[in-house]
């Protein structure tokens, strides 16, 4: 696999990051009594409209789309807080009104060398959830910052897996805090494009992930493809929000 260029994770205080960064929307609709968040990729439905097509193939179309700056949302793929609507609408599943949208890291699989090692970083870092969609690696994870300083995240291959198993692809998530201070804890969403590692791999069933967390050292999680065995949950009592990623 060729080595890609590494996107940066750019940190910021959470209450910048509300203001500056995220679309945080204003809830008008009050009397909606349950409050959801999906994953997918916004979708332009006309000059004025915007709809989210989720991972778990639903079709939602955003009632207050004037309110989402859609230029800040740069991967195309969204993390949004919502309420459903008790509205109709031919085409798709619910009508929701976006109360809260998060722009989330989209990046490739990175090879691990001796040139891009240093960058890359081994810092700790903890995950709350992992799992895997039709065309993503997904990963919600927290790490702690003084807040001054860019800390960068990717997914590696390496030479030298760790652990194995036949038909599972062993990758490292990682994270350089690049020096920072550990003062407040920061969450966030990275999603890793699967299309170049199953060209590659054609019979993959999953991924062996190792990641070096705060708590327990270096951790291995098994991911399977089966829809029955693809999410892994990790409880964590963190807060804050790393903002947009870029």
């Amino acid at each position: 696999m060729t080595t890609r260029q590494l996107i940066f994770t750019k940190l910021v205080c959470v209450c910048i990051i509300m203001a500056a960064f995220s679309s945080c929307l204003d809830d008008d609709d009050t009397e909606q009594a349950y409050y959801y968040s999906t994953i997918g990729m916004l979708e332009k439905v006309d000059d004025n409209n915007y709809g989210i097509a989720t991972d778990t193939g639903k079709k939602l179309l955003i009632s207050n789309s004037s309110d989402i700056d859609s230029e800040s949302m740069k991967s195309g793929r969204v993390y949004a807080e919502f309420t459903i609507l008790d509205v109709v609408k031919e085409g798709y599943d619910n009508v929701i009104h976006v109360y809260f949208i998060y722009d989330v890291l989209v990046k490739d699989f990175v090879h691990l060398t001796d040139e891009n090692m240093q960058e890359i970083g081994d810092d700790n870092i903890s995950v709350s959830e992992i799992w895997t969609t039709d065309d993503y690696l997904n990963f919600r994870f927290q790490f702690y910052s003084g807040g001054g300083k860019t800390h960068y995240i990717n997914l590696v291959t390496v030479d030298e897996p760790k652990q194995s198993e036949d038909g599972y692809l062993y990758v490292e998530f990682r994270h350089n805090a690049n020096y920072d201070s550990v003062e407040y804890p920061y969450n966030g969403i990275a999603s890793f494009r699967t299309a170049d590692v199953l060209s590659e791999n054609p019979s993959l069933k999953g991924f062996i992930i190792r990641v070096k967390t705060y708590s327990s050292g270096e951790k291995f999680y098994k991911i399977s493809f089966d829809k029955a065995d693809n999410k892994t949950d990790v409880k964590m009592d963190t807060y804050g929000n790393a903002g947009n990623l870029e």
